[in-house]
């Protein structure tokens, strides 16, 4: 009866502590939301057509085996450049996810491009920023996050005309098609937008690195090389706590 009762004890012990170190080892998973990957012809942009910000960001994440989720603005992708294109499509290659961030990224008054608009024009404007992406991009884009990160119940009809959409970052409402949606805690890579601060984002971690994932919005073409080296000190953070990069389609995936 007693070596019964040391033997419960000790395979009691044993699972305690593969518990423990499953939990001390697991992985937090982390999205990186970029906003506003869009091509322009401007002279102050790079020669990739995208500016300056963009360039040297995507190179540091490249650096560090980083990936992330590019929301792209369609609009400006029919006079893109084989070089920008080119570039794109090697950010593919590298892991990088590209995903639906609309077409102009309009606001007329107080309402985005998919928020107060009729069935018609969302839908236009949505199938419209799909095909160009895909075509120029050689991708099949599975995740979509509106401009502002606002929508309305028509947008959600919209979205169900679209079976190959399973993602809804930010979305309101019950993402269509049997998708996901990914939810905005852990956003606040940001404190203001295109505005970053690594100490402020380190004491937001720590009320957060309890969720099952966090997603960071940020919004390159707005950051300043002070907030960049913030930006890159923020994911040396996050590298110390264990996270796991990855992108929103492939949370989904693995969530299925």
């Amino acid at each position: 009866m007693q070596l019964r009762k040391f033997s419960l004890k000790l395979l009691f012990a044993i699972s305690l502590f593969y518990i423990l170190m499953v939990e001390a080892t697991a992985q937090l998973p982390v999205i990186i939301k970029l906003d506003d990957l869009k091509y322009s012809d401007d002279a102050k942009m790079s020669k990739y057509g995208v500016s300056h910000s963009w360039v040297s960001i995507m190179l540091y994440l490249k650096q560090k085996d980083i990936k992330a989720s590019l929301g792209v603005v369609a609009m400006g992708l029919e006079n893109s450049t084989p070089r920008h294109r080119k570039w794109v499509k090697e950010l593919i290659r590298d892991g990088h996810e590209i995903w639906h961030h609309g077409y102009s990224h309009a606001k007329n008054g107080k309402a985005g491009e998919y928020h107060g608009h009729s069935f018609f024009d969302q839908k236009e404007s949505f199938g419209k920023a799909l095909t160009l992406i895909e075509s120029t991009y050689d991708t099949i884009v599975v995740s979509v996050g509106t401009p502002f990160n606002q929508n309305d119940n028509t947008f959600l009809k919209v979205l169900e005309s679209y079976p190959q959409i399973k993602v809804c970052i930010f979305i309101k409402g019950q993402c269509p098609n049997r998708g996901m949606n990914l939810k905005r805690f852990g956003s606040k890579l940001e404190y203001k937008v295109g505005e970053i601060d690594a100490a402020l984002f380190s004491k937001y971690l720590e009320k957060n690195l309890h969720r099952p994932y966090l997603v960071l919005q940020g919004h390159p073409s707005h950051w300043n090389n002070k907030d960049k080296n913030e930006f890159k000190k923020i994911l040396d953070m996050l590298i110390k706590n264990n996270a796991r990069f990855i992108t929103a389609e492939e949370y989904y995936l693995r969530r299925k």
